[in-house]
C-alpha cells in the first residue's frame, strides 16, 4: 500500500507538471492547417480591399481561453517606429516589423480591439504578461514601471548567467528599493519547482521556493541577497529593510523588548491619602435574599450567604442526625434481644 501510494504521488506531480507546461509553454509546432486558418482570417477580417502579396505568420502559442498569439510579416513595408501601447494595468511593446495580434472564435483581433470588445479579459492580459516574454518579440510590463530599468536588468541577467545569449523566456518582476538605491526584482520562473529552500543570511532566514528568489541590482550588476551580504554590498540596515518587504526574509534575531509593568502612585507626605468610600459602594449594592432565583441552567452564585443556603446545609446536619439515631436503635435493639 505504502509503494502504491509512493507512486501515486509522484505521478500526480509529474501530471501536474506537464499540465503547467502545456498551459504556458508557446506552441512551437508549425501546424498547417492553423496557419492557413489565421491567413484566411487575416485576409478576410485584417487588411481592408488592398490584399498582401504574401503573409508569414509565426505562432507564439496558445493561452488558457484558446486564443492563438501570433506575429507575422507580409508584402507591405512597415514604416512606423515600436509599437508601444497601455492595456489594463500593463503596457505592450513589439517591434514595428512584427506585430502581434490575436486569433480567436475564426477573427483576427489587434490586442486593443481584443481587450476593448472583451475578447480578451485581465486575466488573459496577466497570463499574456506571465509567459508573453517567453517569446522574446513582445515585451508585457506593468504599468508605470520603469521599462529602461528593467531593460537594464536583463541586460545584465543575460551577460551574467546566460554568457551574453537570451534564453527563451525572461521576466523581470520589480518588488522594491531600498534607501541606498538598491533595487530588488523577482526573475519570473517560467515554471517553477516548488522546492522550498532556505537560506541564513547574517541575523536573517530567507525562505523561498527554488528559482523564484528575490535578487538585487546595484552599481550595474546583480546580485542573489546572500552574495551581495557576503561581499559587502549591503549591510545588516539593508537586510532589514529587506526583511519588512515580506518577500520570505524573516529575522532570527530575539526579542528583547521589555514588557512594562503596571505602576501605581504613592502618595507624598504632602498629598492626602485618597480613602476609598466603600460605605457608598456598599449601600449600592443591592443585597441578595431568598427571592433571588437562578434559572435552571445557570445557578445564582449570589446566594452564597442567603438563608437558601444556609437551610440547605442545616438539612443536611438533620439527615446525619436522624442516620446516627437510627443506626443507635438497630444497635440497641440488636443487644435487647442478646440479652433476652
Amino acid at each position: 500500500m505504502k509503494k502504491f501510494l509512493t507512486a501515486l504521488i509522484a505521478f500526480v506531480m509529474c501530471f501536474s507538471v506537464v499540465t503547467t507546461a502545456f498551459a504556458a509553454t508557446p506552441d512551437e509546432t508549425s501546424d498547417p492547417d492553423l496557419i492557413s486558418d489565421i491567413k484566411q482570417a487575416m485576409l478576410d477580417t485584417y487588411y481592408g480591399d488592398e490584399k498582401p502579396d504574401f503573409i508569414e505568420v509565426r505562432i507564439y502559442g496558445t493561452a488558457s481561453d484558446g486564443g492563438v498569439y501570433f506575429d507575422f510579416m507580409d508584402s507591405f513595408a512597415h514604416w512606423t517606429d515600436e509599437v508601444e501601447f497601455d492595456l489594463g494595468n500593463y503596457t505592450i511593446s513589439y517591434p514595428r516589423d512584427c506585430p502581434v495580434l490575436l486569433y480567436k472564435n475564426n477573427k483576427v483581433y489587434t490586442l486593443s480591439d481584443a481587450y476593448e470588445t472583451g475578447v480578451i479579459d485581465d486575466d488573459m492580459l496577466y497570463e499574456l504578461y506571465v509567459w508573453g516574454n517567453l517569446w522574446g518579440k513582445i515585451d508585457v510590463t506593468p504599468k508605470g514601471e520603469d521599462r529602461a530599468l528593467l531593460s537594464e536588468i536583463k541586460r545584465v541577467i543575460i551577460n551574467k548567467y546566460y554568457n551574453g545569449k537570451a534564453p527563451e523566456y525572461l521576466n523581470v518582476e520589480i518588488v522594491g528599493s531600498t534607501s541606498d538605491k538598491t533595487v530588488c526584482f523577482r526573475n519570473i520562473p517560467f515554471m517553477s519547482l516548488g522546492v522550498m529552500i532556505e537560506q541564513t543570511i547574517g541575523d536573517y532566514t530567507y525562505y523561498y521556493n527554488h528559482g523564484d528568489d528575490v535578487m538585487l541590482y546595484k552599481n550595474g550588476n546583480v546580485y542573489s541577497i546572500k552574495e551581495a551580504y557576503e561581499s559587502g554590498v549591503i549591510d545588516d540596515s539593508i537586510l532589514e529593510e529587506l526583511s519588512k518587504m515580506n518577500f520570505g526574509l524573516e529575522s532570527n534575531k530575539p526579542n528583547t523588548t521589555v514588557p512594562t509593568e503596571p505602576t501605581t502612585t504613592v502618595a507624598t507626605v504632602d498629598e492626602p491619602v485618597t480613602v476609598p468610600d466603600t460605605t457608598s459602594a456598599t449601600s449600592a449594592t443591592k443585597p441578595v435574599s431568598t427571592s433571588d432565583t437562578a434559572t435552571n441552567d445557570t445557578p445564582n452564585n449570589s446566594q452564597n450567604n442567603s438563608g437558601a443556603v444556609q437551610t440547605g446545609q442545616n438539612s443536611v446536619a438533620v439527615i446525619l442526625l436522624v442516620a446516627m439515631l437510627a443506626g443507635c436503635a438497630v444497635i440497641f435493639a440488636k443487644r435487647r434481644n442478646y440479652f433476652k
